[in-house]
């Protein structure tokens, strides 16, 4: 029992450390190294990557109260996709 609980503990902290790690680079403007190289980096992908990760470390937030609630960020998503939206021909 105890095993597994050091097991979840090790989860824990690998997650924590690579949403710091990735934080740390999307502080330092470095988007593009958060991204899948395969990922078409063009002005337009760059700005919405940008708006998603500004998204998703607020859902990180340490507490409930920082979070922004599922209506929030569904909202805030489907504007990101108005707003850059590619034109259809």
């Amino acid at each position: 029992k105890s095993e597994m609980y050091v097991n979840i503990h090790l989860i824990i902290l690998s997650t924590s450390l690579c949403l710091l790690q990735a934080y740390m680079k999307f502080q330092e403007g470095n988007i593009e190294m958060l991204l899948d190289h395969r990922l078409e980096q063009s002005e337009v992908n760059l700005l919405v990557a940008k708006k998603i990760f500004e998204l998703a470390f607020k859902c990180a937030a340490p507490t409930r109260y920082e979070r922004p609630s599922v209506k929030e960020a569904s909202e805030y998503l489907w504007r990101v996709r108005k707003d850059y939206k590619m034109p259809t021909h």
